[in-house]
């Protein structure tokens, strides 16, 4: 399995570095604050750092891994499950807005996750949506997105 750590590992590193090319337009700072720069330029950096070391770490490593993967195992199936909900929650966001989307999205989520008490299915998602919201839509004033079809 070193070939498929090596290619995740330039993966990593081409992820960092197209991360740290995007971040070049924004300013590094902003009135001697940190601006909105310095964010995304850190974490591509880390990310190319970390791609280097899983490339050396598994170069170096005299062990050989014999790992199967099956992608019709019911690990993979709920990964799949997951990952489609959060898929479905990016395209219905725009159009359902944001409590609407997002109280389906942490409910169906939560019942994948094995949660099948159906009070702690309302209540869950309620206080995650009120608690995001309060936070970024009335702390912050950062706006969430609104509803375009309903």
């Amino acid at each position: 399995m070193k070939m498929g750590t090596i290619i995740a590992a330039l993966f990593t590193i081409i992820l960092g570095l197209f991360v740290v090319w995007q971040s070049k337009d924004y300013p590094a700072q902003v009135a001697s604050a940190p601006g909105p720069g310095i964010y995304p330029t850190v974490l591509g950096s880390i990310l190319i750092l970390l791609g280097i070391l899983l490339i050396v770490q598994t170069i170096i490593s005299k062990k050989r891994e014999a790992i199967s993967i099956a992608f019709s195992s019911k690990q993979a199936i709920f990964v799949y499950k997951i990952m489609g909900i959060c898929i479905l929650y990016c395209i219905a966001l725009p159009y359902i807005g944001f409590i609407i989307s997002s109280f389906m999205f942490v409910g169906i989520t939560g019942y994948l996750l094995g949660q099948r008490n159906w009070l702690g299915l309302i209540i869950t998602p309620l206080l995650v949506v009120v608690s995001i919201f309060f936070i970024f839509g009335s702390l912050f004033n950062i706006p969430l997105p609104n509803q375009t079809i309903l």
